[in-house]
C-alpha cells in the first residue's frame, strides 16, 4: 500500500485532489491517506443542497458548501474530524462493501479502547451514536473508497448547518440524521488528533510495508486547476442540485439546475406575480439574488416571502 501526507485543510483542494488520484493519477496499487478540511459542509453527488443546508447559518457563518464525487449523505467538517481516503483497484469485492474498508480503522479504534462497531450499510458506530460515515465512487478499473471520523468536531455546528427541509418535494438522495458523538470522550484526556493520525498511520500503513509516493507539481497544478475550475464553481456546488419545487402559502416556487424556474406568491396581485415571475426566471436560488428582485415589491412583503424561501426550516 502507498501513501502520501496532505497537509491541505482547504476543502475545495481536498475534494479535487480526490477526484483528480482517481480519475488521473497514473500510480498503480492501492492508496491510502489521512487529510482534514477546515470548517465546511461536504454534501453528496446526488443531494439537493437547498434541501440538506441551511445555507443562511453557513453563508452568516463564511462556511463553504462544496459536493463531492460519492454517494452518500451531507457532512460537517472542521479540524476536529478526520478523513481518509483509500484508492483501490475497481473489483465486484471491493464495491459496496463498506465492512472491507472500515474495518482497519475500528481495528485501530478497538485497540485503544473504543466499543466501535461497523453499522448498517456503512456507518461506524459506538452504540447507537455514530462517529463515521463512508462513501464510495469508481471510474474505470480504479475506485475510491473515503470516510470521516468525529474525533473533537463541533457538534453544535453539525447541527446548525445540517438541516433538512422536508417539505421540499426534490427527487434528490436525502440524507438520515443519525445521533453523533466524538471519539475524543472515549479516550484518556492527553490522547489528541496527533495521536490519531499516529495510530492509523502506523496500524494501516507501516503494517502493509507501505511507501511514501510524492505528488509532483504537474499534480498539485492540475488539482489545483480543477478546485478552481469545478470544485469552487457554483455551477457544481449548487446547480448539480436536482430539481425541486417548494410550496409554501406566502411562496411557491420550482428550481432547476438551481436556477428559479417558476415563481407564484398568494401575497402578491397576479400582476405583480407575472411581473416578478420574469424578473426571477434564471436567476439562482440564492437569498441575496432572490432579494434583489424583490425590490419590485414592499419591504415587508418581501421579506414574508424571503423568509418562506430561505427562512430557518421546520
Amino acid at each position: 500500500m502507498k501513501t502520501f501526507v496532505n497537509h491541505s485543510t482547504d476543502p475545495y483542494f481536498n475534494l479535487a485532489l480526490e477526484e483528480y488520484m482517481l480519475l488521473h493519477w497514473q500510480g498503480e496499487g492501492e492508496v491510502f491517506y489521512l487529510w482534514r478540511n477546515l470548517p465546511s459542509v461536504i454534501v453528496g453527488r446526488n443531494q439537493n443542497v437547498f434541501l440538506e443546508v441551511d445555507l443562511r447559518e453557513a453563508e452568516k457563518d463564511g462556511i463553504p458548501v462544496v459536493r463531492r464525487i460519492s454517494g452518500g449523505g451531507s457532512v460537517y467538517h472542521d479540524l476536529g474530524n478526520l478523513n481518509f481516503t483509500y484508492l483501490a483497484p475497481y473489483s465486484k469485492e471491493n464495491l459496496n462493501n463498506y465492512r472491507k474498508f472500515t474495518e482497519p480503522v475500528i481495528g485501530v479504534l478497538n485497540k485503544l479502547g473504543i466499543p466501535a462497531e461497523f453499522s448498517e450499510k456503512s456507518d461506524i458506530k459506538i452504540g447507537n451514536k455514530k462517529i463515521s460515515g463512508n462513501a464510495q465512487s469508481f471510474r474505470g478499473q480504479k475506485m475510491l473508497h473515503h470516510g470521516t471520523l468525529l474525533f473533537d468536531a463541533d457538534l453544535e455546528r453539525l447541527g446548525r448547518y445540517l438541516k433538512i427541509n422536508w417539505e421540499m418535494n426534490s427527487v434528490a438522495v436525502r440524507s438520515q440524521p443519525s445521533a453523533v458523538t466524538n471519539l475524543k470522550d472515549y479516550l484518556p484526556e492527553d490522547f489528541g488528533m496527533s495521536d490519531l493520525i499516529l495510530a492509523l498511520t502506523e496500524a494501516i500503513v507501516r503494517k502493509t510495508g507501505s511507501n511514501i509516493i510524492h505528488l509532483r507539481d504537474e499534480d498539485l497544478q492540475a488539482v489545483q486547476k480543477l478546485k478552481e475550475d469545478k470544485y469552487k464553481s457554483w455551477d457544481w456546488n449548487f446547480g448539480e442540485s436536482p430539481e425541486f419545487a417548494l410550496e409554501r402559502p406566502e411562496a411557491r416556487i420550482c428550481v432547476k439546475a438551481g436556477r428559479i424556474h417558476d415563481f407564484h406568491s398568494e401575497l402578491l396581485s397576479d400582476a405583480f406575480n407575472r411581473e416578478l415571475k420574469a424578473a426571477l426566471t434564471g436567476v439562482r436560488f440564492l437569498e441575496k439574488e432572490v432579494e434583489r428582485k424583490l425590490t419590485l415589491t414592499d419591504e415587508r412583503t418581501a421579506k414574508e416571502i424571503l423568509d418562506a424561501l430561505f427562512g430557518n426550516y421546520k
